[in-house]
């Protein structure tokens, strides 16, 4: 008995060692320690679900660290989360990479897998880092801050510092701006974000601290700018996001 359970915790190990998050890099695991033919197909099979997930958890943390490095403060570091990743899906490789077809992807995810978007494991990333998006919203605020809301908590992240340089900003808001054309209020404001983030990169103008403003979401803008948000064409025919449950108790001041 204790050495099939010392062969089943090898197994695992191999399987879900810290270095075998990709199907490739555990097949050869579990090939080191005798699991071939049809049983590796299998086990490969019954590893995919714990592999996406350490994958969704190695993401998080990779993108928490990023965060509270840029900012200093874990206030409102889900929000910033958030950011990252959305920052990630934008794109931010190239000049005003609105497609966000670049294959670079944000420093904070350097280390998942190859960091980049087109290499092989990049699709199996992109699944791990789009449930960090999961029940936030952007919107641009009134002074050209990105407004992150989560869980009814709102938080304004200024352009131009570590966390949002200006050169990813104009990417992300560029983005949202073709997907609100729908809106005069969304478009205004994220046309907004865009020149301020072009001429703030073009003058190579840069701020190394991230002061984060909290904002108040019952606040008449914010209500307006979140329902024209919600009824946007595309999203009328789809379920809303489930709201994403928040860590602690994040107060707004």
């Amino acid at each position: 008995m204790p050495g099939r359970t010392r062969r089943a915790d090898n197994l695992i190990d191999a399987g879900m060692g810290p270095d075998r998050l990709t199907r490739a890099s555990q097949a050869e695991g579990l090939g080191e320690i005798g699991v071939d033919g049809r049983a590796r197909e299998i086990a490969l099979k019954l590893l995919a679900p714990p592999r996406h997930n350490a994958r969704i958890a190695l993401a998080h943390k990779a993108a928490e660290d990023w965060a509270l490095s840029a900012m200093g403060t874990d206030v409102f570091a889900l929000h910033a989360i958030c950011l990252v990743a959305a920052l990630d899906k934008a794109g931010i490789g190239g000049k005003c990479n609105v497609t966000g077809a670049a294959t670079q992807r944000h420093p904070a995810f350097a280390q998942c897998g190859s960091g980049r978007k087109h290499a092989r494991d990049g699709g199996a990333w992109d699944a791990a880092i789009e449930p960090l998006l999961a029940g936030a919203d952007f919107l641009p605020a009134n002074d050209h801050h990105i407004l992150v809301v989560v869980g009814g908590i709102a938080a304004a992240f200024p352009v131009g510092n570590r966390l949002v340089p200006a050169e990813w900003a104009r990417s992300f808001a560029m983005q949202q701006l073709m997907k609100s054309l729908h809106s005069p209020s969304l478009a205004a404001g994220w046309a907004g974000v865009v020149n301020l983030a072009d001429k703030l990169f073009d003058a190579n103008i840069g701020f190394d601290s991230c002061k984060v403003v909290p904002v108040y979401t019952h606040q008449e803008w914010v209500q307006k700018l979140l329902t024209e948000l919600w009824a946007r064409p595309e999203s009328s025919t789809r379920r809303r996001r489930p709201r994403r449950p928040q860590r602690g108790t994040l107060g707004v001041a």
